[in-house]
């Protein structure tokens, strides 16, 4: 049956069959600014925005090459993932191919509350699956979907805000026990307004803006760390010179042998000295731990998927390749994308975040106006990692990149960044 059903789906998603699918993901926070969830947006390379008929092709295309062949674990990190699902995919049972345990199956806002589609979004319940309703705008909508739904999703942006509160409390009324999640908030202004009408999850871009409002001041900051950030950032890394530097700070000398015990596990060793940690990390990914313990370090106090996000941009800019006519050396790309979110970790414009770094003047550059083929690969790599395909594919255009590289790029960097974190918090 399964076989089957993936069968079917790749006939699906022609004519779009064998082109590589663009995978983004959104978070979706808890109230104290966890991760609970992650909504997965897709789209085929290379194809211009997709229309209302498109839908379906969409999902197919996420299912077949995202998330069946890539997997769902690299893209989420065992959070729950939200799917985007239309009518032929409900009725088809396509999203029953991923595991009930991982999946919440999203009923988009164009799919009617008809009798099949109730009774088969009963089933996926029963199954073991959560079902959300995805933008809703209107009380009669909810009510229809009303003992088939775990989570319902309002959009706070195209709901004028005096309906607001009496949509909540009609929904809250009409469906007990729901979840609300507020979609679409861009502020923490926002935030703080949506939290004070009782949401219980938040989903957004909020979190990547900076909160100019409530100034941090820039940190004072370990100076070994900022001498640390130097030495790596030279042409030639003296490892024996960075072995002295490191092994001043305790706590840094055991994040660096921790990361290369994860690193040697496949081959059973046990690494003890910070001699032997360097040695098997390398040069290249001594530097990338080394600027994600300066990046954590910075934003200690505020919620880790900032560090997450900004790990995946860094390797993701790192792992492109660009033409010579472009050319930016790897190490510049993974500062610039691993430092691309300093704005908002520190609440501050980022010319003066940067200020305080010994970057090279060109990541300056970059980070501050954009400048430059970095600038614009910093762009792309904002443009990607919040689904908006017809930027990236821009930007992409402009550096002379094949956009049908991204993806692979982008769940290499998934991966990547979660490997590093689930060995614990490195601003510790």
């Amino acid at each position: 049956m399964a076989t089957r059903k993936v069968t079917e789906l790749r006939r699906a998603s022609s004519p779009a069959a064998g082109v590589p699918v663009f995978v983004a993901r959104q978070p979706i926070y808890d109230r104290d600014l966890n991760v609970r969830a992650y909504e997965l947006l897709s789209r085929p390379a290379g194809q211009t925005a997709f229309d209302g008929s498109d839908g379906t092709r969409a999902t197919a295309r996420l299912l077949v090459e995202g998330l069946l062949a890539q997997g769902l674990q690299v893209l989420t990190a065992g959070k729950l993932a939200y799917v985007n699902c239309t009518r032929d995919v409900i009725l088809g049972g396509y999203a029953e191919l991923l595991p009930p345990q991982d999946v919440a199956v999203e009923v988009l806002e164009e799919v009617p509350a008809a009798r099949e589609v109730l009774e088969a979004c009963a089933r996926l319940r029963t199954a073991g699956y959560r079902v959300s309703l995805d933008d809703v705008a209107s009380l009669d909508r909810a009510k229809k979907f009303a003992g088939v739904l775990d989570v319902v999703k309002l959009d706070v942006r195209d709901t004028p805000p005096d309906m607001l509160p009496s949509l909540v409390r009609g929904v809250r009324a009409a469906l007990p026990g729901i979840e609300l999640v507020a979609e679409k908030v861009e502020t923490h202004e926002e935030l703080g307004a949506m939290r004070a009408l009782g949401f219980d999850s938040f989903q957004g871009f909020f979190l990547s803006r900076p909160t100019l409002l409530e100034r941090r001041a820039v940190p004072g900051f370990k100076p070994h760390y900022m001498q640390l950030l130097e030495a790596v950032g030279r042409p030639e890394l003296d490892l024996r010179d960075l072995e002295s530097l490191i092994k001043t700070d305790l706590s840094l000398t055991h994040k660096l042998i921790r990361q290369a015990n994860s690193a040697a596990a496949a081959q059973a060793r046990r690494i003890s000295s910070l001699r032997e940690a360097l040695v098997l990390l390398g040069a290249n990914e001594v530097r990338r731990v080394a600027a994600l313990i300066v990046l954590a370090g910075l934003g200690a106090d505020r919620p880790q998927q900032l560090a997450i996000d900004s790990a995946v941009r860094a390797r993701f800019c790192e792992g492109i390749r660009l033409p010579e006519a472009h050319r930016v050396p790897s190490f510049e790309r993974f500062l610039g994308g691993m430092f691309s979110m300093l704005d908002a970790i520190l609440g501050v414009p980022m010319e003066e975040a940067v200020g305080t770094l010994p970057l090279p003047d060109d990541v300056t550059r970059a980070l501050v106006a954009r400048e430059g083929p970095l600038g614009q690969l910093l762009s792309l790599a904002e443009s990607y990692g919040r689904g908006e395909w017809d930027e990236a594919s821009a930007h992409a255009t402009a550096l002379a990149i094949e956009d049908a590289t991204l993806p692979a790029r982008y769940l290499e960097a998934v991966g990547w960044s979660r490997e590093v974190f689930d060995l614990g918090d490195l601003a510790a």
